[in-house]
This record gives C-alpha cells, structure tokens and sequence, in this order.
C-alpha cells in the first residue's frame, strides 16, 4: 500500500510542478485578458472569454491524458510489479494520446455531471427540509464520491488491462 501512496504522491508531483510553472502565468494572463472586470473598466469581448474557455478545457484535457498515461503504472504497483516504471506505462501506452484524452473527458463528464447535480438536489433539500436536508445531500454527495473512486480505480485498471497486458477493453 505504502508503494501505492508514493507512486501517487511522486505521480502528483510530476504533472503539477510543471503545471504551476508554466500553467500560473499563462493561466494569469488568461485571467486577465478574458475575464471582465467591470470596477477597473476593463471590458472584455465574447470572444477573449470564449478563447480562454477553450484554452483552459484544452489545457485539462492535455493534463488529463498525460496523467492518464502515467497513471497507468498505479494498477501494477497495486499488483506487486516492481519492474513496470513510469516510462513502461507512457511507452505501453504510446500513439494513443488522442483516445486517452476522450476517454478522460467522457470519465470526467460521468463524474461531474451527476455531481453537480447532485450538489443542486443538496440545495434544495436543505431549503427544503433544513438540517436534515444537509445530512441528507452529504450522504448522497459522500455516496457518489465513493462511487467515482470505485469508478476512476475501475478506469485505471482497464487502462492497464488494455495497454499493458493487451486484453480487450
């Protein structure tokens, strides 16, 4: 288990260090050249805000895919294989960046689409019935988190599964 925590731990390291030196000016300037800031009398147009849109879910998916692709080393580090590194799983998983990307935005959208709704019901049950609504829309919020994890552990595994040990997806 131990292997596990840190190859996750070393895995979170490799996508987000390069993700906060150059994602945090670009994300920056995004932020300022696409969103309006009406006290500073910066108008922005419709298509600045669109542009940033589509740089940041292009920029999420790109990190979703590469993570993906790393991560594909977690489910033989749960099975005992200490000779499967990093490199094996982007190698095993090479040409196929393209897929990996749709396949983590059709995972992350049957995550969060239910989550937000689910966050929606909470509000309502808890105008609705007050402190036991909140209890209730935890526990149904706490029960789908659960539910995801199975879900993106599931997810990993038949990556691995695919590219690694070649059976059918």
């Amino acid at each position: 288990m131990w292997r596990y925590i840190g190859n996750t731990f070393l895995l979170s390291l490799m996508v987000m260090i390069p993700v906060a030196i150059v994602g945090v000016p670009v994300f920056r300037v995004l932020a300022y050249c696409c969103l309006p800031f009406p006290y500073f009398n910066v108008t922005h147009s419709w298509g600045a805000i669109v542009f940033g849109f589509v740089v940041l879910v292009t920029a999420f998916l790109v990190l979703s895919a590469i993570m993906y692709r790393l991560a594909i080393k977690l489910p033989a580090v749960a099975t005992g294989r200490r000779d499967f590194t990093f490199g094996n799983a982007l190698n095993a998983s090479i040409f196929n960046f393209k897929y990996i990307m749709a396949f983590a935005l059709l995972l992350t959208l049957s995550i969060a689409v239910p989550q937000f709704l689910i966050a929606k019901l909470s509000v309502s049950l808890t105008d609705l019935l007050g402190v036991s609504g909140t209890i209730l829309g935890s526990v149904l919020s706490m029960s789908f988190q659960w539910l995801s994890l199975i879900v993106g552990v599931s997810a990993l595994t038949s990556l691995y599964g695919f590219f690694v040990e070649k059976r059918d997806f």
